[in-house]
């Protein structure tokens, strides 16, 4: 998700909830490899498990966006369109 996707316009059900999940994978993974100066295995799986969900769920958005259309403008090519 790009800057533009979050700050632009209307915030979706779907948009509020990959957000969510998101940030919060985000602080497991960093409070985990902070935890990790302590040799702990426990952090050492929070932090795979949570690195791991991030991936899927991103790839899983990426899968399902539908592509925007190219602005048509002078420095778009015309098989592009």
């Amino acid at each position: 998700m790009s800057r533009s996707d979050l700050y632009d316009g209307s915030w979706t059900t779907v948009k509020k909830v990959f957000v969510t999940v998101a940030t919060t994978l985000g602080v497991a993974a960093l409070a985990a490899a902070v935890a990790l100066v302590g040799d702990s295995g426990a952090a050492l799986g929070v932090f795979f498990f949570a690195t791991a969900a991030l991936w899927l769920i991103a790839t899983l958005r990426h899968a399902f966006t539908v592509a925007p259309e190219p602005v048509p403008d002078r420095d778009t090519h015309e098989v592009i369109r």
